[in-house]
């Protein structure tokens, strides 16, 4: 298995640039260089237009409040590779980013 293409852009570039952005992947967001939170999806560009749109998590009640900054909002992108299983890589990815970078918005999450 090789290694993931890794993309970073800020959030405001990413809606600008929405058609770049990789189709899955494991996504990271910081701010101010905290990791804020980390998120895995199979559309990318989707799920972060989701979490403006039908917010549901904190980490979306978050992001509609910070509107007005989005470009010191940092997005990375670890593009899920063509050659594994996309479930199975997404889930273990994310788990080992939420691991590595204790994300302040995943761990009101999970408890």
């Amino acid at each position: 298995m090789k290694n993931p293409i890794k993309h970073r852009l800020t959030l405001d570039k990413a809606f600008d640039e929405c058609t770049l952005l990789p189709y899955s992947g494991v996504y990271i967001l910081a701010y101010m260089g905290k990791v804020i939170y980390v998120g895995k999806a199979e559309n990318v560009s989707h799920r972060l237009y989701q979490h403006y749109t039908t917010p549901t998590l904190d980490v979306d009640d978050w992001l509609c409040g910070m509107v007005w900054d989005l470009d010191n909002i940092r997005l990375d992108i670890l593009e899920t590779p063509d050659d594994v299983d996309e479930a199975y890589w997404l889930r273990e990815t994310e788990a080992a980013c939420i691991n590595t970078f204790n994300p302040v918005m995943n761990m009101t999450l999970s408890g």
